[in-house]
């Protein structure tokens, strides 16, 4: 029988950096930048507001504020359908702050606030995948190959082993108690493909030296996982392009808005589905 999960949005600016999508569009936070006419952060709550095995939404900003311009979290919110919680100085302890309140029994997903390209069909085939393999926590991950042959120019950070490119896509599971050990690799902030001077601190200096030099096998990371966190870790490759495509600068929002244009003309132009009392 298939698990229902309570999901995790990450929506805070990072501590001391200001945002250039929220600087060039205007707003506060990233998260509120309009794409595909909508903030950011509503195409995600769209999407895990529309999938079955999602039971509860929390959002983690600095302030309930910045969601009074989301229409759809302030529908949720009233339907108890979704919650506000503060964010931290840093990734972990924000993500302990989502956490907070909910039955210990309930495996989590996380996902950020700047994946407006995410699908229910996807959320509901990485969790399928992450069930199937039996871990403590999975993330997602897509093959450099996937994302590059449909969109040659897409902007991802692939972060090299010495096996292939692959680009993180956004995605993770959290299955049980144990798996909160995890989130310990974000304490310092993560973004390995964009930092990869981060993945000592992660990792320790030995694994995370031959991170940066791309000589550990992607399989060391799950090693690493049992070894350091005592944790039954699991990547899932995603098989959509679009999967690590997240709005990161001009690029990539326009980007986002082509594609998410070209999904809302394919949608008007598909036949209507038969009623089910036909």
């Amino acid at each position: 029988m298939s698990k229902m999960y309570h999901a995790v949005i990450m929506a805070a600016q990072r501590v001391g950096e200001e945002n250039p999508v929220a600087k060039a569009a205007g707003v506060s936070h990233k998260c509120l930048a309009l794409v595909g006419g909508k903030p950011l952060v509503q195409n995600v709550l769209e999407t895990l507001d529309a999938c079955s095995r999602i039971s509860g939404i929390t959002v983690v900003v600095e302030d309930r504020a910045v969601l009074g311009n989301v229409p759809l979290f302030v529908d949720l919110e009233a339907s108890g359908r979704a919650r506000f919680r503060p964010s931290a100085q840093n990734l972990t302890d924000s993500l302990m702050s989502g956490l907070e309140g909910l039955d210990e029994k309930t495996p989590t997903l996380v996902a950020t606030g700047d994946n407006a390209l995410l699908l229910p069909e996807q959320v509901v085939w990485f969790l399928d995948q992450v069930e199937a393999s039996g871990t403590d926590a999975s993330l997602a991950m897509t093959k450099k190959a996937v994302t590059k042959d449909k969109y040659p120019d897409g902007e991802c950070n692939f972060l090299k082993f010495l096996d292939g490119e692959f680009s993180n896509a956004n995605l993770y599971a959290l299955m049980n108690d144990k798996a909160l050990a995890a989130a310990e690799m974000f304490r310092n902030g993560a973004q390995f493909g964009k930092k990869p001077e981060r993945a000592t601190g992660s990792m320790g200096k030995i694994p995370g030296w031959l991170f940066q030099k791309a000589l550990i096998p992607r399989g060391m990371l799950l090693f690493l996982g049992r070894f350091k966190f005592g944790l039954k870790l699991g990547v899932v490759d995603m098989p959509w392009a679009e999967s690590p495509i997240d709005v990161d600068d001009g690029h990539t929002m326009a980007l986002a808005n082509q594609i998410l244009a070209t999904r809302a003309a394919e949608a008007a132009a598909a036949p209507p589905k038969p009623s089910s009392n036909s």
